[in-house]
């Protein structure tokens, strides 16, 4: 899996060329070529010894503001221009650079724009840093960063703030519809007051634009320090678009993950940081969990929807062997299911293969299941997967008696029908939890032969007496 943090690490394809660059407050931005993440503080758009003329090109059709490079600067007032990363492979002429060999590096110093869109083809890697980087539009809304033809990773390593100049909420997108990778390894926030109002402020899409494949993923090495929530979708259906966000490296991120439309997300935080402050599971979504410290007790989950009867399975959080401690777990059904509809919705939670035989755990604080009428009580719940019954547990640290009926919400996968094959007992434990485990439904003839033999029994005791 694609858990990139070293910057050392980058394989990428592109040139660089910058289209309608928009900067406010007098501040600026600088090029370099060379080493990759080099600091270019001092250099600026003049110093033509880090370009070849071949890459220079001041026809608008190309450029589409002619670049000036009589002056040490280009510095521009205003807000709500983009800035594009890329051009065509013909640019660099004849010779083509090795994968690897060339670098070029955007510093940017507390720019303000409207959007940041990578569009190469060629063997130069781009990297974008410097100081912070603020997406600013007039109505909070649009797509912000865009990666799209790209043959190698593309890195954002500022800090960025989500602004508007309307006192509307912000809703903006991040867009990733290559092979390869969109990597950002700072922080990501919102400026003022819109924090709390802003229900969306960023949804991630991983998708295909032409309707093929794509395999490339987003991955957040920074922290996200904004309330409400950040939503990650798969635009589409198509099975071949296997990208996933990552939310990894230092820092926690206080808001709410929401996964939906088959969306993956995966939890690989550094030890002793939290990936989610809580977590929303729509039909479809696949959370996955690669350390036991990526959830607290403190976490809740709700598991939003299934939407028709043909459906069964609302989300899923893929523990891949991994200890799972969450505070409440909520299974909701969708708006748009109709009252009284009595469908199942479950949502699964899979133990995973890995570490099986060590004693996985899955806690939680209360469960609780739509009682509206819309869900079939009797087949909605928790749904187990790949669980050792030997020696995996799954237990709440509620100790109220009424704790006990959980066991009526929890189904296990592999194990034949609930009820018929199985059942599900609730018992005391360490702590005065209750724990629930399998346990097996005898069989007609077994217990008509148990039956059998405690009527002889009474008979004997009652011939004797």
């Amino acid at each position: 899996m694609p858990f990139v943090t070293n910057m050392k690490k980058i394989i990428s394809a592109s040139a660089l060329l910058i289209m309608g660059v928009a900067v406010s407050n007098g501040a600026n931005y600088y090029f370099s070529q060379g080493v990759q993440g080099e600091a270019s503080y001092n250099r600026n758009w003049s110093d033509l010894n880090n370009w070849s003329t071949v890459e220079v090109s001041t026809s608008t059709s190309d450029v589409g503001n002619v670049w000036n490079t009589n002056v040490a600067t280009e510095t521009v007032t205003g807000v709500g221009t983009n800035i594009y990363l890329g051009y065509g492979s013909a640019k660099l002429g004849t010779t083509v650079p090795a994968l690897g060999t060339r670098y070029l590096n955007l510093d940017v110093k507390d720019i303000v724009i409207s959007s940041l869109q990578f569009q190469d083809r060629s063997n130069v890697a781009d990297h974008v840093k410097g100081e912070d980087l603020t997406f600013e539009t007039a109505n909070g809304s649009g797509t912000i960063v865009t990666k799209s033809r790209n043959y190698g990773a593309s890195y954002v390593s500022n800090n960025i703030i989500l602004n508007t100049t309307s006192a509307g909420a912000i809703s903006y997108k991040i867009s990733n519809t290559t092979t390869q990778d969109l990597i950002f390894n700072g922080d990501f926030s919102i400026n003022g007051t819109m924090n709390s109002g802003s229900w969306e402020p960023l949804t991630v899409y991983c998708q295909s634009s032409t309707g093929t494949s794509a395999r490339g993923n987003v991955i957040f090495n920074g922290a996200m320090n904004f309330n409400r929530c950040l939503v990650v979708e798969k635009s589409g259906t198509n099975p071949n678009i296997t990208s996933k966000v990552y939310l990894q490296g230092t820092g926690n991120n206080t808001m709410t993950l929401k996964v939906r439309n088959n969306a993956i997300a995966v939890l690989n935080k550094d030890a002793d940081y939290l990936a989610a402050g809580a977590y929303e599971i729509y039909a479809g979504g696949v959370v996955e969990v690669m350390s036991s410290t990526q959830v607290s007790s403190a976490n809740n989950i709700k598991s939003v929807g299934v939407f028709s009867s043909s459906d069964t399975v609302s989300g899923t959080m893929l523990m891949h062997g991994n200890n799972v401690s969450v505070g409440t777990i909520t299974i909701s059904a969708a708006s748009s299911v109709a009252a009284n509809a009595g469908i199942t919705q479950l949502f699964k939670f899979d133990f995973g293969t890995e570490m099986m035989g060590n004693g996985r755990e899955l806690s939680f604080s209360k469960l609780t299941v739509d009682a509206s009428g819309k869900l079939d009580l009797s087949t909605s719940g928790l749904l187990i997967v790949n669980y050792d019954e030997l020696n995996d547990k799954i237990f709440t640290t509620n100790t109220a008696d009424s704790a006990a009926d959980y066991a009526d919400l929890i189904f296990f996968e592999g194990f034949g029908e609930k009820g018929v094959d199985y059942d599900v007992l609730a018992s005391r434990g360490e702590n005065n939890y209750w724990y629930y485990t399998i346990t097996s439904v005898p069989e007609p003839a077994t217990l008509a032969a148990i039956f059998g033999a405690l009527a002889m029994a009474f008979a004997v005791v009652h011939r004797r007496k």
